[in-house]
């Protein structure tokens, strides 16, 4: 699609409305790019009304070749350039040279691989964790038997409460780091 490839293909919402199950695709991702594979995720655990979607991206895992100028700048000073400066032959001071100035630069580079993951979570804790489950596991068991009342009141009420848990320690931790 122009360019574009969808990464969601599947439903990101499933809900229960006059006890059937209905399932929609609302939320998107469209990735442009041909430097790198992608593929979508949909993790069927709902902080909202909306399943979590996210896009792996898989790129090269070789990394950020960079250049430390100050060591290359240093080899270059020391290094002897006395039989490039005595050679009459410009075929062989050209690659003399090349081969040199390649030899430098390989010796000053270095490849940075940054696997490094950040944990923007700070506020998802091994309670919050297990009542998300908990809420989880009662909407499977109401999406099941949707006209059974009393798995639909179990799942609100646990719905209801995780939700409200998660403001809650959302709002802490933002207060925390943001006081006025």
């Amino acid at each position: 699609m122009n360019g574009y490839n969808q990464l969601i293909k599947s439903y990101t919402r499933e809900d229960i409305v006059n006890n059937n199950v209905i399932k929609a695709c609302l939320d998107h991702i469209y990735v442009r790019s041909q430097d790198f594979s992608s593929e979508g995720i949909i993790i069927r655990s709902k902080i909202t009304d909306h399943y979590i979607i996210g896009a792996k991206i898989i790129t090269d895992t070789t990394g950020i070749i960079s250049i430390n100028e100050n060591i290359l700048y240093e080899k270059i000073e020391k290094f002897d350039w006395k039989n490039l400066l005595n050679c009459t032959d410009t075929d062989i001071i050209y690659l003399q040279l090349n081969q040199n100035l390649n030899q430098l630069y390989s010796e000053s580079t270095f490849v940075k691989i940054n696997n490094r993951r950040s944990n923007n979570s700070e506020w998802l804790k091994d309670e919050l964790v297990k009542l998300m489950h908990e809420r989880d596991l009662a909407f499977k068991k109401f999406k099941n038997c949707p006209s059974n009342t009393t798995y639909r009141q179990i799942y609100i009420k646990l719905r209801n409460r995780t939700t409200k848990e998660i403001r809650k320690a959302k709002n802490n931790i933002f207060t925390k780091h943001f006081k006025m």
